[in-house]
């Protein structure tokens, strides 16, 4: 599939597949704070790109992961259950 029929956000696909596609040349981490109810289960999914800073909120410590956090990412996306957290292509 050529890039120009990507959808902007990846919903749904596991991210580990992703790089064998070269028209995919990074990954956004997108992170609503007016939905997040600091659950806690994206740090847990994927300590390397989320933490909860001193006051309680939560902080998303690198929001273009290199490649090899690209699963960790789309793990910490799947088991946020309020959807605070997307992925989109870049």
């Amino acid at each position: 599939m050529p890039p120009g029929n990507l959808p902007e956000t990846i919903v749904g696909e596991t991210l580990a597949t992703l790089p064998a596609r070269p028209y995919l040349s990074a990954v956004k981490i997108v992170y609503d704070k007016e939905i997040c109810q600091r659950h806690g289960q994206c740090v847990g999914a994927a300590p390397e790109l989320f933490e909860f800073a001193p006051d309680g909120s939560l902080v998303v410590l690198n929001t273009n992961p290199p490649e090899e956090l690209w699963e960790a990412a789309q793990d910490a996306v799947d088991v946020c259950p309020v959807q605070a957290l997307t992925l989109e292509k870049e």
